[in-house]
């Protein structure tokens, strides 16, 4: 009699092994792979998102050099009329202080009095003295005593308008001619940017007043139609400023824009770019190759054990006798008693509250050997109200530090350094660093800015830099408030 035949049982175990080992491997590959493009698609999103802040901070900046050029020439013209109603009939003193203002102010091209016929009174152009020139246009937008007006009197250049009362029913016009050049950013302002960043400064109308970095538009021109100018126009009047993504056919375009209802001028920051999955293979090339490379060692691995697997040599069952049951497995050992159970972890506590007030106190000591070095006084308007913040102190302290930093290089020697803070609204708290002396406009601190700004907006906060009408600049900081204990 023949022992029974096993021959079908090898092929089916070593089948089976066989594809779960391939399954598994399979499943591996799919797991790391898709995970690895789904952190590295995730990565590449966050660094659009600064690129898109960065944008941003951009426009706000050419906005804010444009608001600090027309605001000094405003304080020219209110300065003339003061000295204008001091003495209303003196045309040849006022004409020589006209060429003074003319001087200071590089953005200014000319500066006249006009009576409210168009007579020329007095002129920094002397071909127009006792000329009449046409008012009309100039007069289109009401005028108010005391305001200074932004009116377009051409393609090329604008003209800032202040009605002067020289009596009881005698009017006066201040007009000032303004180079359009001389609001555009500086140069220094797009070194930091990516190639082919553009900023364009334009009228609410879509009128082309300047432009800085990478100029593709004829000066001169309208913005009105153009795909740069339609996000900005989409959005009016709800939002005053903003970032969209312009798709094109074979790239796009990201545009930033930042306008100011002081004045009627909008900042467009502009900025090429491929479209997002070229940036995406572009930018992660690296990130990409060494999970292509972990990938194919994946499957090589997958591939030797399978083969392993298929080749494993099966033992056969002896013929005729039955094999001898195993030995019986020695006594088992007594069990150990059981470990004492340890006590649950405590809950951790939750975090302090940082009072602003006590972290300005800190920087301000830290801080006292710069402030010795320049004779510069200090003085801290912390009120007695809590100011508890709601992110975490560290990142703000060294936002703060470098502020403070700045704003000590920045002043005057000898000048008092103020700093005050309090609650600006229920959810925020209002921090105003003070340099006095001569004042500068918001360019000269770019990279002050542009530093603390990502830290500040990272935790919900920001900054901003505006000329003191007192004269000196001042650092507004703003952070996020905790509900007090």
């Amino acid at each position: 009699m023949n022992a029974p035949s096993h021959a079908p049982a090898r092929p089916r175990a070593i089948h089976a092994t066989s594809a779960r080992i391939l399954a598994c491997g399979l499943a591996l590959l799919l797991a790391v792979g898709a995970g690895g493009l789904a952190l590295l698609w995730h990565a590449q999103a966050q660094l659009e998102q600064r690129e898109r802040q960065q944008l941003a901070l951009l426009a706000h900046l050419a906005q804010a050099h444009t608001a600090a050029v027309l605001d000094a020439s405003e304080r020219t013209l209110d300065q003339l009329a003061s000295d204008l109603l001091q003495a209303p009939d003196a045309w040849s003193s006022l004409q020589a202080m006209q060429y003074q203002a003319l001087r200071s102010q590089p953005a200014l091209r000319g500066l006249a009095l006009v009576d409210m016929q168009g007579l020329v009174l007095a002129t920094t152009t002397p071909a127009d003295l006792g000329q009449r020139v046409d008012l009309r246009p100039l007069l289109a937008q009401p005028l108010q005593d005391g305001r200074t007006t932004l009116s377009a009197s051409g393609a090329d250049r604008l003209t800032l308008v202040r009605r002067v009362r020289l009596a009881p029913q005698a009017y006066a016009l201040l007009i000032a001619q303004l180079d359009p050049g001389a609001l555009a950013p500086p140069p220094a302002l797009l070194h930091a940017s990516p190639p082919g960043t553009q900023v364009l400064l334009a009228r609410p109308d879509g009128s082309l007043l300047a432009q800085a970095g990478a100029a593709t538009l004829p000066s001169g021109g309208s913005l009105h139609g153009h795909a740069l100018f339609a996000p900005y126009l989409a959005a009016q009047p709800a939002s005053a400023h903003g970032v969209a993504e312009i798709p094109g056919p074979t790239s796009v375009e990201w545009v930033a824009w930042q306008s100011a209802a002081a004045h009627p001028l909008v900042a467009l920051a502009v900025q090429p770019g491929a479209p997002r999955l070229q940036r995406w293979l572009t930018a992660q090339r690296q990130p990409l190759a060494g999970l292509g490379a972990g990938l194919a060692l994946l499957a090589l691995a997958t591939a030797i054990a399978w083969r392993g697997a298929r080749q494993r040599p099966w033992a056969q069952p002896a013929p005729a006798t039955p094999e001898p049951p195993p030995p019986a497995p020695p006594p088992a050992a007594a069990p150990e008693p059981p470990a004492p159970a340890l006590p649950a972890p405590a809950a951790p506590a939750p975090p302090a509250t940082v009072d602003v007030r006590d972290l300005l106190e800190d920087l301000a000591t830290e801080l006292s050997p710069q402030l010795e070095r320049k004779r510069l006084p200090l003085k801290l308007q912390l009120g007695t109200a809590p100011l508890p913040l709601a992110a975490p102190a560290e990142p703000l302290a060294q936002a703060l530090r470098q502020v403070l930093a700045h704003a000590i290089a920045s002043a005057p020697e000898g000048q008092t350094l103020r700093i005050a803070a309090d609650a600006d609204a229920p959810q925020a708290l209002h921090i105003a660093i003070h340099t006095h002396g001569p004042a500068t406009g918001p360019t000269a601190h770019a990279q002050a800015l542009r530093e603390a700004y990502q830290v500040l907006q990272a935790q919900g906060g920001g900054i901003d830099a505006t000329v003191d009408a007192e004269g000196g600049t001042v650092f507004h900081v703003r952070l996020p408030s905790a509900a007090p204990d």
